[in-house]
């Protein structure tokens, strides 16, 4: 059980360095494009929204997006979910 947990530990610690170069790389991407941002270019100030983006989902701050269902479930769903079930196999409903 120790070795798992080393194990675990050292994935961790290789995830951190992964992330810190990936922060540094986005950093350095994103100045490169505030540079063009302040000449007006349109390409450049999209690409910097999408760095800042990228480094937003890295570090986890963006907000898990809520995903609502309609209430509708078509027949192919109701088949499947009936199949998955016992009921109605043995005589009972």
């Amino acid at each position: 059980m120790h070795e798992i947990g080393i194990a675990q530990a050292k994935r961790t610690m290789q995830a951190e360095k992964l992330i810190d170069i990936e922060l540094r790389e986005l950093e350095s991407l994103l100045i490169e494009a505030k540079l063009h941002v302040e000449d007006g270019s349109e390409t450049a100030i999209d690409r910097a929204l999408k760095i800042l983006e990228s480094r937003r989902k890295l570090l986890g701050l963006d907000a898990a997006q809520k995903v609502e269902h309609s209430g509708v479930v078509s027949w192919m769903e109701l088949v499947k979910s009936a199949t998955n079930t016992n009921e109605g196999r043995d005589g009972s409903a």
